[in-house]
């Protein structure tokens, strides 16, 4: 159960192009938000594989580190991240 969890946090990442290529000084990763093998980000099996494939050195921690920060609601393509975004924006008004 757990290593879905994983998954899942990784697909918020690649469901976001635009932060992955803020998060690493690397504009050309964006365009990737535009392919067809990551328009649906929580189908991709291994993220963290894809992304260790396209940034040389990529390391889960030190990603999640400067990722994250950068994410947008608007803008993630992850039914999970929007899904948990939405859950957690619930709670914070309720």
């Amino acid at each position: 159960m757990i290593e879905h969890v994983v998954f899942f946090l990784e697909a918020f990442f690649v469901g976001d192009w635009k932060a992955v290529a803020e998060a690493f000084d690397r504009p050309a990763l964006h365009a990737h938000d535009r392919s067809a093998k990551y328009r649906n980000p929580d189908a991709v099996v291994y993220p963290s594989q894809e992304l260790r494939r396209l940034i040389q050195g990529y390391q889960k921690r030190d990603g999640a580190r400067r990722i994250a920060p950068l994410l947008l609601p608007d803008r993630n393509r992850s039914s999970s991240f929007q899904a948990l975004y939405q859950t957690l924006c619930r709670i914070a008004t309720a």
